[in-house]
């Protein structure tokens, strides 16, 4: 029989175990490093981001404690700069670690937002990958999200920072944000050319064959509009308009995943930029329409999963939920086909709702249906989110943008 439309979450099915506040102030001391109460210790930092009754955007809860024992640090350096960074305290963009050799102190690594007893493994996974400052993506906020999409398994945090780093510069990332936005410069090895990293000001723009490819025949899309009250990213996904047949017909697969790409930088460094200016962790909040979806998409399950792996792999931790609405009774089929290659943290965000969303997109996302576009029933402009057509036959061809 039919799976019930709404499948309730890890963190719905059993009431959530808070654990002691590990380095917290009065809380245990942070175990010896190597120590095995250290690798138990490791394991209370997974995140598990609010869902459910309360309100993702309301001071979610990043780890296993509660927001009220969060050290004081970041607000005690909150005046330390005119643009109301916190990391002002200690230089500004582009500052340092202030420890040994430049490596991330615990404290300025608290200092940027990120919970207190998750602050030891984010310096071991510094150490481990031999980076301080702001990039390669090295601050402390975006540490702590490769390690957390990793559940704090630190060989795993820096095996997947090694290969994205190794990725971005191989893949051309400032040619792909060149291709398809500007507002932002890049290096060759795929970091951020900018000493103000407490902004970020890419937008996808028109103009060339690519941006206007995405524009017409993607699905992806950020809303000029932020989720309050942390001013993260709202992105949307048209997951039941994706012509695939059209992008595997047409070979247009490897510009399609070049515009999913700069979509999840753009996700992933607002997100950052964010954290920088408010002195803790943001994410994006990630709706995806499925009005449409077809049990025929199965067909072409492998393209896309290859697509959104992309996210997977190499951008840890942009989303803080994931709310899928107006799907049809099929979604709950076509879930169970990708769980499989989904992490325990994604699967931890995940709700499905329905026709009537406003109240599960409210609870579960900390969103109210008014700052949706006009086509899912909001006051945003339609502009925002790529148009998701039907590619037409012949137009890799006769564009000159389709693949061999």
């Amino acid at each position: 029989p039919p799976r019930p439309l709404f499948l309730p979450l890890e963190s719905d099915a059993t009431p959530r175990q808070r654990r002691p506040n590990g380095g917290a102030a009065g809380g245990t001391p942070t175990p010896v490093s190597g120590s095995p109460r250290y690798a138990a210790w490791l394991g209370c930092c997974v995140a598990r981001p609010q869902v459910g009754g309360e309100q993702v955007g309301q001071e979610a809860d990043y780890s296993c404690r509660s927001r009220s024992t969060r050290s004081p640090h970041s607000d005690a350096a909150s005046n330390a700069s005119p643009s109301g960074s916190p990391l002002g305290a200690f230089g500004g963009a582009g500052y340092g670690g202030g420890g040994t050799g430049g490596a991330w102190t615990v404290e300025a690594i608290v200092a940027a937002g990120v919970p207190a007893e998750c602050a030891e493994a984010v310096r071991q996974l510094g150490l481990e990958v031999g980076v301080s400052g702001d990039e390669p993506l090295s601050d402390p906020t975006t540490l702590w999200r490769f390690a957390s999409a990793r559940e704090f398994n630190i060989k795993a945090g820096k095996d997947m920072y090694t290969a994205a780093m190794a990725w971005r510069a191989s893949l051309s990332m400032k040619s792909v944000m060149e291709s398809l936005g500007d507002g932002e410069a890049y290096l060759k090895d795929g970091s951020r050319d900018t000493k103000d990293c407490c902004s970020w000001s890419w937008t996808r723009s028109h103009g060339t064959p690519e941006s206007d490819f995405a524009s017409t025949y993607g699905f992806w899309g950020r809303l000029s509009s932020k989720a309050l009250p942390d001013q993260a990213p709202i992105a949307i996904w048209r997951v039941g308009e994706i012509d695939v047949k059209g992008y595997t017909t047409e070979k247009l697969l490897g510009l399609v995943e070049h515009g999913f790409i700069s979509h999840m930088e753009d996700l992933l460094q607002a997100g950052r930029a964010e954290s920088r200016k408010s002195g803790k962790i943001v994410r994006a909040r990630l709706i995806l329409d499925c009005h449409n979806l077809k049990m025929s998409n199965l067909k072409y399950l492998p393209a896309v999963r290859h697509i959104f792996g992309l996210g997977k792999q190499f951008f840890p931790e942009v989303t803080a939920s994931i709310t899928l609405v107006r799907a049809p009774k099929i979604t709950t089929f076509i879930y169970k086909a990708v769980e499989p290659f989904l992490t325990p943290v994604m699967k931890r965000k995940v709700r499905i709702l329905g026709n009537d969303f406003e109240a599960g997109l409210r609870s579960h996302a900390g969103l109210e249906k008014s700052v949706l576009p006009a086509f899912l029933g909001g006051r945003a402009s339609n502009a925002g989110v790529c148009e998701a057509k039907c590619v037409p036959d012949g137009f890799g061809r006769q564009s000159g943008l389709g693949g061999t």
